[in-house]
């Protein structure tokens, strides 16, 4: 005679079923270009881990650590929170004015073209609390021409400054979106703050809809008393519309160099 499972029984077996869907942490622990705990090996892990997982960080050593990839990272695929707040020693910015942020892990491009991070299609991801520069875009939420990715979170970085958030680097465009919809660059509180910078544009917005840019000093200080050396602050382009730059709202407005 089989006898009927208990609930007990199903509810385990559900889980067993469901549990490739689990969120998952990857901890990048060094700043080499690959292998375990290298940042590269962190998004291969996630992207190939379905769900919304969190790549964090804990690299021994006082500091900022730089991580300079030989080559491009791989391309974002699966949703996931790169979160450099998770360094042991960082801490986002509290300041109404200006911005205390003290970032530790930075993203150096020097000796690779393209992008830093790139993400694609289905979206839903958070980058906060990381230095990148010397790229041609910093943060790219698209792959291409109606290949983009949206409703992703952009706060707490400084692209395309340093980790004093008072020297330009080299940096093409610090964050750029491409047939991308419902991406949120900044945001109202001071944690959120952008500080961007782009020999081109801070920002662009090329074919991109219901996007949100608000709270960012762009081409401007950290200390938002400064301006550096950029180009455009926010351009808007190839058929944009609907996009939120700045509000009315306490915090919502952009400083713009």
């Amino acid at each position: 005679m089989i006898k009927p499972k208990t609930g007990l029984t199903l509810a385990m077996l559900v889980l067993a079923l469901s549990s490739g869907a689990l969120a998952d942490t990857f901890t990048v622990t060094n700043t080499n270009d690959t292998g375990t705990g290298s940042l590269r090996q962190a998004v291969t892990d996630a992207n190939n881990h379905t769900g919304l997982d969190t790549i964090a960080f804990d690299i021994p050593g006082i500091g900022v650590h730089t991580i300079t990839p030989a080559t491009a990272l791989p391309n974002i695929t699966d949703a996931v929170t790169i979160d450099g707040y998770t360094q042991p020693g960082a801490s986002a910015n509290t300041l109404a004015v200006g911005d205390n942020a003290q970032l530790l892990i930075q993203l150096d491009g020097s000796t690779t073209a393209g992008n830093g991070l790139a993400f694609g299609p289905p979206g839903g991801s958070t980058v906060r609390g990381l230095i990148i520069s010397n790229y041609q875009v910093g943060i790219f939420l698209s792959l291409g021409f109606q290949n983009g990715s949206s409703n992703n979170l952009i706060e707490g970085n400084f692209i395309g400054v340093d980790a004093t958030g008072t020297t330009a680097l080299a940096t093409s465009t610090a964050v750029g979106t491409e047939s991308s919809t419902s991406n949120t660059i900044g945001g109202t509180t001071p944690g959120a703050r952008n500080v961007l910078c782009g020999t081109s544009n801070a920002v662009d917005l090329k074919f991109s809809n219901n996007n949100i840019v608000q709270g960012n000093y762009i081409g401007v200080s950290a200390a938002g008393t400064a301006d550096l050396a950029s180009g455009t602050g926010i351009l808007i382009q190839q058929n944009s519309s609907s996009n939120i730059i700045g509000g009315t709202v306490t915090g919502a407005g952009n400083i713009i160099g």
